[in-house]
Formats: structure tokens, C-alpha cells, sequence
């Protein structure tokens, strides 16, 4: 009986080692005069590794995050256990290094390798091995943590060029891209009503077919209508689709950002990308659709950007492309 409790132990024990992570940072802190802030370092690398070890330690026997080891500010925490409730997943390694970076609200870590486990009902479709990305206060405590844009579409956004020329400018902004897309993972109804403002405009495009009583439907008749909506309606919708659904999948990719107005000086930026949208609702049905989605994001104030804009359209008409003339971009709309 001894033996066989010591054995149980020594199970367990190999199980737990087996779901610790070890994460260390590739590159320092620095103080403000240079020198390696070695306490805030260690302070990063520290929470890291306690989240990811709870990720893991929850992965394995099903439950809930308890984040009791983890230093992170209450709307993160909240955030992360809705999206932890829709779509689980677990480290691709115990023991990882990446690189920290800086925005204009404190530091980023990103391209954390991460496996989705999907659920047992074969529903997932989408692919299994992501990023996670976590944000710090400038203190080190976590103010974020969120599925990340695909690498393609981060290196787009962060190579220097005449539109976006400040680092720190674009990781915030590719930081509240990557959060507007887990708002819907996450099922967050609040942080949406916040991030639009109260005369946003929201466009929806979908595919109809062009054909007048009496005719055979012509070949590549297809167009699109557009369907205009505020910003209560648009959350009334979304709210309702939230109960019925079981879980939501967003994925982002191919970025671009446009600034208007002179660097420095335009605080509305345009934000066009590809949306993946792949859904199952809780009587067991699915929807997916892959459309562009358009975003005009105001930051004059940086802590609090509002989206004024909102449009979708499909990217496929006719079983040919959407021709670029037609996606929207910012000069569609008139900004000041």
C-alpha cells in the first residue's frame, strides 16, 4: 500500500514538473539612463512563467484558471478566463524564450507558442497552433493577454515606413487591433460597447442574388448589399449571437494601417484586414464567412481609442476576388 501511495506520488509530481514552463527574456529592460533594469526583468519573466504554468496545470485536468500566483490587474483576468471558457489551450514547450518589447502604456511579449485544444465534438476547424501575446504596465504587472495576429501581418504593421514611423505607436496600435478580436473570442460584450463610440457607423455587406421574377438567373449575377447600422442596434445583434453561441473564432490577417494627417499629428488611423469568422452555436449548427473588415480607430486619446467605423464585405463575389477598388479604406469616409 506504501508503494503503491509512493508511486501515485512520484506520478503526480512528473505530472506537475511536466506542465511548469520556464520563460526567459532574449533581451534586457532598461532603465531610463541605460542600464539593465534587472528587478523589472526578472519581474516579466517571473509572471510569464507563472501564467504559463497555469495555463497548463488547467489544460491538463480541465478546470478553471486560478491566476493566484499571477500579478494581473482585474479586467486581464476577467478577459482571460472568458476566453478560457470558449477556447482552451496549452504551451507547444516548458521552456521558452522571447523577446520583450515596449508600446506607449508599458511592454509586450509576444509570439508565445501555443496549442488550441479543440473540443471533442470535432467543431473546431481552424488551425491549432497559435501566439499568445501579454502586456505589462511599465510597473510589470499583466494588463493584457490575447490570441496575436499572425506573423505576416505583425512584421507588416512594424516595418518602418512613412505612414507609421514610431515603434512604440505601432505596437499600441497592433496591441488594440489584437484585442478588438478577442472582445468576440471572449465573448465581451462591455469592452465592445466601450471601444465604439456612441455615433459609430457599422456596414455589413452580404451576397445576393441579382434576378427578376420570371428570369433564369444569369451567370456571375451576383452582387452585394449593404446594410447600415448604429452603434445599439449593432450591439443588440452581437449581444443576442453571444447567448446563442457556443464559441467564436476570429482570426486577423493581412494588416494594413493608414495614418491620416502628418506623423505626429493625425490621431485616426484606417485599419483594413482579412477577418476569419468561424462560429458554432450552442443547438449544434455552424457559420463561417472570410470577408474584409475595415476600422476607423480614433486615438486622440491613447488610453481609450474609439472605433468611428465599422465595415465588412465578402471577399469572394462571383467565385472571383473582391477587386481592390471596391474594399473599403479610409478615403472612403470623411474624417477631420
Amino acid at each position: 500500500m506504501k508503494k503503491a501511495l509512493i508511486l501515485i506520488l512520484m506520478a503526480f509530481a512528473v505530472g506537475a514538473h511536466a506542465q511548469r514552463v520556464k520563460f526567459s527574456l532574449e533581451n534586457h529592460i532598461l532603465t531610463r539612463d541605460g542600464q539593465i533594469n534587472t528587478r523589472l526583468t526578472q519581474q516579466i519573466e517571473d509572471q510569464v512563467t507563472n501564467l504559463l504554468s497555469d495555463i497548463n496545470r488547467s489544460a491538463a485536468n480541465g478546470g478553471a484558471l486560478s491566476l493566484q500566483s499571477v500579478n494581473i490587474d482585474d479586467a486581464a483576468a476577467t478577459a482571460l478566463m472568458n476566453m478560457w471558457e470558449n477556447i482552451r489551450f496549452k504551451t507547444s514547450s516548458t521552456n521558452i524564450t522571447e523577446k520583450v518589447v515596449m508600446d506607449m502604456e508599458g511592454f509586450q511579449v509576444r509570439d508565445i507558442p501555443i496549442r488550441v485544444l479543440p473540443p471533442s465534438d470535432g467543431s473546431y476547424k481552424d488551425n491549432l497552433d497559435r501566439e499568445l501575446s501579454v502586456s505589462f504596465s511599465f510597473r510589470g504587472s499583466i494588463t493584457g493577454v490575447r490570441f496575436q495576429a499572425e506573423s505576416k501581418s505583425v512584421n507588416s504593421i512594424l516595418q518602418t515606413g512613412k505612414e507609421v514611423k514610431d515603434l512604440r505607436e505601432r505596437m499600441e496600435i497592433l496591441k488594440f487591433v489584437e484585442d478588438f478580436r478577442n472582445y468576440y473570442v471572449e465573448k465581451n460584450i462591455g469592452a465592445l460597447e466601450k471601444i465604439f463610440s456612441d455615433d459609430a457607423l457599422i456596414i455589413t455587406g452580404k451576397v445576393i442574388q441579382q434576378i427578376k421574377k420570371g428570369e433564369v438567373m444569369a451567370p456571375n449575377s451576383n452582387k452585394i448589399q449593404y446594410t447600415k447600422q448604429d452603434k445599439v442596434t449593432y450591439i443588440r445583434n452581437l449581444r443576442a449571437l453571444f447567448d446563442r453561441t457556443k464559441y467564436i473564432n476570429v482570426d486577423f490577417s493581412d494588416i494594413m494601417v493608414k495614418r491620416n494627417g502628418a506623423t505626429g499629428k493625425g490621431h485616426l488611423y484606417g485599419v483594413r484586414l482579412k477577418q476569419k469568422w468561424d462560429t458554432r452555436n450552442k443547438a449544434g449548427g455552424s457559420y463561417s464567412d472570410e470577408g474584409y473588415l475595415f476600422l476607423l480607430w480614433d486615438f486622440k486619446d491613447p488610453k481609450h481609442p474609439q472605433i468611428h467605423v465599422r465595415t465588412w464585405q465578402p471577399s469572394i463575389v462571383n467565385n472571383e476576388p473582391l477587386p481592390e477598388e471596391e474594399i473599403f479604406t479610409m478615403d472612403d469616409f470623411y474624417v477631420d
